[in-house]
């Protein structure tokens, strides 16, 4: 994950790590790397991307969870498409879906659109399609603010959540290509809570 940020395109970044209370050895794997970390007790994904957007010094914001990763050119086209449309509640892109098997053969990307088209996407169709993956969302901080960030109240879905309260009363960008890639694992959130997960 870390290392899909470092090839990224766009440079004026920082790169903000939560740990929600692992048992592993996150300081020696982070050591090599030029990040902010800041550790909580387990409180989960919503509080620990919002504990992670109060310490962002940044006016965007992009979430990425330890096991996917970003294309490198995600960030740079993302904060193209909101300097071209300011007034955007906030950017998506499309994604792939990988597994482990995949990951172990090679495989890192799945068949994706090349293309300079833009979608401007209204509410009525944010929430009849509402599922667009965390790490492929860029949100002005201000909005994220605004709209109070992840319902910490949720166990699932505090994604969907939030995108369907940003967009109300606006419209949202959309860019037609995959630019992150999802690695599906067992024990992922997504597996776990598939019953009550809204799927696209």
């Amino acid at each position: 994950a870390i290392d899909s940020v470092n090839q990224q395109t766009f440079k004026h970044r920082e790169i903000v790590v939560i740990d929600d209370g692992s048992t592993d050895n996150l300081g020696e794997v982070l050591a090599p790397y030029q990040v902010r970390l800041v550790t909580q007790s387990n409180m989960g994904a919503a509080a620990a991307r919002n504990n992670g957007s109060r310490v962002a010094n940044g006016d965007l914001l992009a979430f990425l969870d330890a096991d996917d990763f970003w294309h490198p050119e995600k960030l740079r086209k993302q904060v193209a498409a909101m300097k071209q449309h300011p007034d955007a509640r906030y950017c998506v892109t499309n994604s792939c879906k990988l597994s482990l098997h995949d990951l172990k053969n090679g495989v890192q990307w799945g068949p994706s659109i090349r293309s300079d088209r833009l979608e401007l996407i209204d509410f009525p169709d944010v929430f009849a399609r509402p599922y667009f993956g965390t790490p492929g969302v860029l949100m002005p901080k201000d909005i994220f603010e605004a709209k109070g960030g992840f319902n910490e109240n949720l166990v699932t879905a505090e994604d969907v959540d939030l995108w369907l309260r940003a967009a109300y009363g606006g419209f949202i960008l959309k860019i037609p290509e995959v630019l992150f890639c999802i690695v599906l694992t067992e024990s992922g959130l997504s597996a776990k809570f598939l019953d009550r997960t809204y799927y696209d």
